[in-house]
């Protein structure tokens, strides 16, 4: 196995991205905090173990990509510690941080727009290796032609010289994951990764992603709102709302027995192939609430079904309940 194989956790603690607001100034003299501020990332503990895949689940709004992006250091985090193996990297700058990056690498959303229009496939795949000083022209063929076929575009000869224009919505990813992978990183964040695509072709992709796993010995964050994907390549799945995770557990048992309102609500969504099952309905009032101005004591608590006076008091604390189970609930304390 080559240094670029070894398995590396990631853990963080305490996390939080803040956005400022643009505000006037008698927002700013009259206001305590200096100004509103959009609280997408909101205190987070969490740790990825060597090799695991950690599923990010929650609707729009909740903070999932923000946590994604924050960990690799696109964001610079506002408070809190994120750990890659044994190295802190929160507050890496210049050669340190460029370093970081060849290990930690990010999947995007959109395939359409994530890839250069510009380039074509090799040089969108070697874009990466040319900034981190890999020039050899052998040396970006085999690299690059390595990557292509990890992800299923084999023979890379017929791919390396045609645009992205030229390719279909999943072509486009697999390029994208490709670029993402040819420097050997050891953790990968995947946001989104088929949301944008064909049901026809999303199987596809997570089965991409899932064989990497094993043959690169990636640890991932997997981040998506559909838990039927996630259900297929996560080992455990962490909930979001409004910037905190409130619920986190193996996979199956946060699916097949979820604890957290929250969680029941997002699972009773998902649409399932008996046409003979029936399944409860948990209805939910109202969207998200603002990540600016969000509610006193529980932030779910103006929607939840199981409300109780008290939930207006204070956060509920992210507690163990069973099992490697943790629930952010009053019902459980």
């Amino acid at each position: 196995m080559t240094p670029a194989q070894e398995k590396v956790g990631v853990r963080i603690r305490d996390l939080r991205k803040h956005f400022p607001l643009p505000h006037g100034f008698l927002a700013t003299l009259f206001s305590r905090r200096g100004g509103p501020t959009l609280r997408a990332v909101d205190g987070v503990d969490l740790a990825i173990a060597p090799g695991e895949i950690v599923g990010v689940a929650g609707e729009s709004g909740s903070g999932k990509t923000t946590l994604g992006m924050t960990i690799v250091r696109l964001y610079e985090p506002t408070e809190g510690a994120i750990w890659f193996g044994e190295q802190d990297i929160s507050h890496l700058q210049g050669e340190a941080l460029k370093a970081f990056r060849r290990e930690a690498q990010i999947v995007f959303q959109d395939p359409y727009g994530s890839l250069d229009p510009r380039l074509n496939i090799f040089d969108t795949v070697a874009e990466s290796l040319r900034i981190h000083g890999i020039r050899n022209r052998g040396e970006l063929t085999d690299r690059v032609s390595l990557s292509l076929q990890r992800v299923r575009l084999d023979p890379s000869r017929d791919f390396v010289r045609r645009f992205p224009h030229e390719l279909s919505g999943g072509q486009r990813q697999r390029v994208a994951i490709a670029r993402a992978i040819v420097l050997e990183p050891r953790f990968l964040v995947a946001d989104e990764p088929v949301s944008m695509l064909d049901v026809s072709v999303r199987a596809g992709i997570i089965e991409i992603l899932n064989g990497l796993s094993d043959s690169m010995g990636l640890t991932m964050l997997y981040i998506s709102h559909d838990l039927s994907t996630i259900r297929y390549i996560c080992h455990r799945t962490a909930i979001m709302y409004l910037g905190r995770i409130v619920e986190i557990g193996s996979t199956e048992d946060v699916i097949q027995d979820p604890q957290h309102p929250y969680t029941q609500a997002l699972v009773a969504a998902v649409p399932v192939a008996d046409p003979l099952y029936r399944r409860s309905r948990v209805e939910l009032t109202g969207g998200i609430p603002s990540p600016i101005d969000a509610p006193q004591g529980c932030a779910f608590r103006e929607r939840c079904p199981s409300a109780m006076r008290h939930c207006g008091d204070a956060e509920p604390m992210l507690r163990p309940v069973r099992n490697g189970r943790a629930v952010a609930c009053f019902l459980y304390e």
